[in-house]
């Protein structure tokens, strides 16, 4: 049979087939490798492509060598050496599309589909989202069909029996999968640590704001974070998710500076303690975020002066932690580092802001009437929250103040703390998300890029760090494009109230909520997690050794059943052809030919004509139906023929 497959001709549809999975199984780096290797990765695909419907330009040695030189020069000068894990993945896939070019003999088709299985692994060190891993099992279902099929003798595609087949080997494999997943040793870190840059593009806040840097995330429907309380959720007003703070400013930029450790929080809070987790989505950053203000600091993290929640290292995959915070609190403690830089005030402050700021001081008479006086001149003056405000020249606290009179969130607070700071109010520039959509169908609050948001804290000295949230003072009716001021004090897409945006937006939370579920139970299964399942079951506190034992003594158990249902189908699908091929066997040894045990029907063709040559006309067809049947898919058809000829068969 195998020699049968190798001198059976290549279908040109399992070529074609299998480079457009191969591409497909590629397809997705194009958002995390670099552009100009996945243009030649594809120019490679689509000329193995044409070469099955143009033979005339199928590549001979001398070309495939030019190119492998002329690939591996494009790589060097993109990557240099492969020391990292995108340029570790680049180097695989260029080597993919020089073996797609190279296919000619099935062996070729083989190398060229188990280097797709390593492509598809490498996928998830990008992305684990549920819906792309099953786009990824259905090219790994497509894959296996194929190898499958260059399989048989047969050069029809057996469309119905393949599918089944590779259903079943992949129904066979989930027991194990499961049982390594369950049961493989969890750790702390990593098992190596893959060499990822650390300014890696990725939407998010920054340590930097200028006044329409939130705006332009503001416009982003990406997602940052979910929330999902244990207990009572504070209300809307008080839902501010805590980020860098921002101190040092040269009057356009707003700077976070160097973040000092914090031995413990240092304030007293004044409202009940909330309970929740925080599934943070990768930023690239070092920075968690906390509902305003934290009272625990998670695993792996330390807390700064300023209340920022900061990690080692920035964070390059999905992390989910548990959180308790304070919607409400006091700290009285300022020490003169902190009230020099909440004090600062850039050169370039134009008079006329000095002198604003001098006459609402002279006219109130505490720092708190100074305040809401600034919030007052928002509301009762045109100022226009907008995404596209006028751009702002050398003085932008200036010019937004008494011109312009336009801006998002980044604008307001930076003029508000900068006329706090000319009125002797410390103050500083805090950025994060405000509010959350609401899940109902996962009991949860999804925190898009859209929630970015700034505010101020300003120094009052009964009350301590004290949140102003200056956007909010402006009218509803003066926000422009296509938002709305809602009653969370944050602006919002309008989404139009009939049936099918609400059904739309309940199938958007049904799907967030099974990709939470996802992310929770399987790709953050954790060393905690998995001693929880152990616990249910009585089993805390196993030692590593154990766990590996139970793993592999779990494993054969699970191979040995597997085994023995493959020996049990074995018998219920071909005992008919079994019996048939016996009864012949009855019948030719009444001429003294005893089939043996060890003898091949090939063989025991041979034998037969070398005793009897004039059977060969009645014998032969009964062997070749008795192979097909018996090595290859069940065919009623040919079992009927198989059946007739064994039958009619007469010595």
């Amino acid at each position: 049979m195998q020699d049968q497959l190798e001198i059976k001709k290549i279908d040109p549809l399992l070529i074609i087939g299998t480079t457009i999975l191969l591409w497909a199984v590629v397809a997705p780096h194009f958002f995390h490798l670099k552009t100009p290797l996945l243009l030649i990765y594809s120019g490679l695909i689509l000329w193995r492509f044409l070469a099955i419907f143009i033979p005339k330009i199928r590549p001979t040695k001398g070309i495939i060598f030019a190119t492998l030189v002329l690939v591996l020069i494009a790589y060097w000068q993109l990557y240099k050496i492969p020391l990292g894990r995108d340029s570790a993945i680049a180097l695989l896939v260029a080597m993919l599309g020089l073996k797609v070019l190279e296919i000619k003999i099935r062996r070729d088709l083989y190398i060229t589909i188990f280097l797709g299985y390593f492509a598809i692994i490498t996928q998830f060190l990008f992305n684990s989202n549920l819906f792309f891993s099953l786009y990824l099992f259905t090219i790994l279902f497509a894959l296996t069909f194929v190898l499958l099929q260059m399989n048989q003798v047969d050069q029809t595609i057996l469309w119905k029996q393949n599918f089944k087949t590779v259903g079943m080997l992949l129904a066979q494999a989930i027991p194990i999968g499961l049982m390594v997943f369950v049961l493989f040793p969890r750790f702390e870190g990593p098992l190596w640590k893959l060499n990822i840059p650390e300014n890696h593009a990725k939407t998010g806040l920054s340590d930097e704001m200028n006044p329409g840097s939130i705006g332009d995330l503001s416009q982003s429907n990406a997602l940052a974070f979910r929330a999902s309380f244990k207990g009572h959720v504070p209300p809307a007003s008080e839902r501010y998710w805590r980020g860098p703070v921002l101190w040092d400013t040269n009057g356009k930029i707003w700077k976070a500076g160097r973040a000092i450790s914090s031995r413990k929080l240092n304030y007293q809070p004044l409202s009940e303690k909330y309970d929740y987790q925080i599934t943070l989505e990768p930023s690239y950053k070092r920075w968690l975020f906390a509902l305003d203000l934290p009272a625990t600091v998670p695993k792996g993290a330390q807390v700064t002066d300023d209340y920022r929640l900061l990690l080692e290292h920035p964070l390059t995959q999905r992390k989910i932690y548990d959180m308790s915070s304070y919607t409400q609190f006091k700290n009285t403690q300022l020490n003169q580092r902190e009230l020099h830089r909440a004090l600062e005030l850039p050169n370039n402050i134009q008079p006329r802001v000095h002198q604003f700021a001098k006459k609402i001081a002279d006219s109130t008479n505490t720092p708190k009437e100074a305040l809401d006086k600034i919030l007052q001149y928002f509301n009762q003056n045109p100022f226009y929250y907008s995404l596209r405000p006028p751009i702002l020249g050398e003085h932008p606290t200036d010019e937004f103040l008494f011109e312009t009179k336009k801006g998002f969130c980044g604008h307001y607070s930076s003029a508000f703390a900068i006329l706090s700071r000319a009125m002797g109010i410390p103050a500083r520039v805090v950025t994060g998300y405000q509010g959350g959509e609401y899940n109902p169908r996962g009991n949860y609050f999804i925190v898009r890029q859209n929630r970015a948001h700034a505010w101020v804290e300003v120094w009052l000295k009964d009350k301590g760090w004290t949140r102003y949230d200056p956007t909010a003072a402006v009218a509803p009716e003066r926000i422009e494009e296509d938002f709305e001021y809602n009653e969370e004090g944050a602006v919002s897409f309008n989404m139009d109230p009939n049936f099918i945006a609400q059904l739309y937006k309940e199938a958007g939370w049904m799907v967030d909520t099974i990709q939470l579920r996802w992310q929770q139970w399987v790709v953050n299964f954790d060393n905690r997690q998995q001693q929880q399942f152990f616990k249910k079951f009585g089993l805390e506190n196993l030692a590593l050794e154990k766990i590996i034992m139970g793993a592999v003594g779990f494993a054969l158990f699970i191979l040995t059943l597997a085994m023995s249902l493959f020996l049990y189908q074995e018998r219920i699908h071909k005992p008919a052809v079994i019996q048939i091929f016996n009864r012949f066997c009855k019948k030719i040894q009444k001429i003294g030919i005893t089939h043996q045990a060890n003898e091949g029907p090939d063989d025991f063709l041979k034998r037969i004509l070398k005793q009897k040559p004039a059977l060969k006309s009645k014998v032969k067809p009964i062997i070749q139906h008795y192979i097909a049947l018996r090595y290859a898919a069940p065919n009623k058809v040919e079992l009927k023929t198989f059946k007739r000829l064994v039958q009619q068969f007469k010595i």
